[in-house]
């Protein structure tokens, strides 16, 4: 919530803002930056809401998808545990998740929201979503594997279309 007064200023100031809390994910005068999905968006944004690390991954799976999905689609994430937060929680201690994997707030985490919403958009559908992220004991990364009904499509020429011209894909 910190950068939302901020960030009127700036905008009231003619200035170009790229806002990397969450305060401006779910409004529609800020440009979702999702640059693979939204290049031309973006570049002419005065406003532009980075997404989040789970969503970024769970979205750059699944947008290319979007289209073919049927039915439920499950977001089974891991992400090293200096993704979780600075706050001192004992659960997140290294310690606790040395050689050891463990989920939390699933199907409630407050990145859900955010990846319903982008996949709701792209394809103007909703589809029942569950987003199950896990801390596993390494300081970096991120790995989402997403499971969905694509009605037998080539996923591969799908991820090739979408993606050929990204050098950083």
């Amino acid at each position: 919530g910190e950068s939302a007064g901020l960030v009127a200023g700036l905008l009231e100031a003619g200035l170009k803002v790229v806002d990397l809390s969450a305060d401006h994910r779910f409004e529609d005068r800020a440009v979702y930056g999702l640059s693979e999905q939204a290049r031309a968006d973006v570049a002419g944004a005065s406003l532009v809401a980075n997404p989040g690390c789970y969503p970024t991954g769970a979205l750059m799976a699944l947008l290319p998808l979007a289209s073919l999905m049927r039915g439920s689609v499950v977001v089974d994430s891991k992400s090293g545990y200096t993704g979780a937060g600075r706050a001192a929680v004992t659960e997140e201690f290294l310690a606790a998740i040395n050689e050891n994997t463990r989920p939390y707030m699933a199907g409630q985490h407050r990145h859900q929201p955010e990846i319903a919403r982008q996949l709701t958009r792209a394809e103007a559908a909703s589809h029942d979503l569950l987003f199950v992220p896990h801390l596993i004991p390494i300081a970096r990364g991120l790995l989402s594997n997403c499971y969905l009904d694509v009605g037998g499509a080539d996923v591969g020429a799908q991820f090739e279309a979408a993606y050929k011209d990204e050098p950083f894909v």
